[in-house]
């Protein structure tokens, strides 16, 4: 009688004999590289955007005041300058920052005066 009792408070009190640690430990597993996959994809976004900001500001600079103010701008936002191109008025430089690469291109204002 005790026996039933006792066997009758452990499924009321849903004592499943540890079989729920196994599932949990599964579950934490899952998130947890949901969580590091987010952050690998996350930093990559941001490695993108990083780049195409430095791309966007050394193509003015370069515009304005030649390839030396294009590296300049490169060197000063810790990027890698991957490469330049000028065609007539039009310079287009390359930007690596970490693995993410971007490309952009300026003109200069004839306002402002150029190389």
């Amino acid at each position: 009688m005790v026996q039933e009792m006792t066997a009758r408070s452990d499924h009321l009190r849903g004592d499943n004999g540890g079989a729920m640690t196994p599932l949990m430990l599964a579950v934490l597993a899952i998130v947890a590289a949901v969580a590091v996959g987010a952050g690998h994809v996350g930093g990559a976004a941001v490695a993108s955007a990083r780049a195409q900001a430095v791309a966007d500001a050394a193509a003015l600079a370069g515009a304005v005041g030649g390839d030396g103010a294009a590296q300049d701008v490169v060197r000063a936002n810790e990027a890698e300058l991957v490469s330049t191109r000028r065609s007539g008025a039009v310079l287009t430089v390359r930007v690596g920052v970490g693995a993410a690469q971007a490309r952009a291109a300026a003109v200069p204002d004839a306002s402002v005066g150029g190389p």
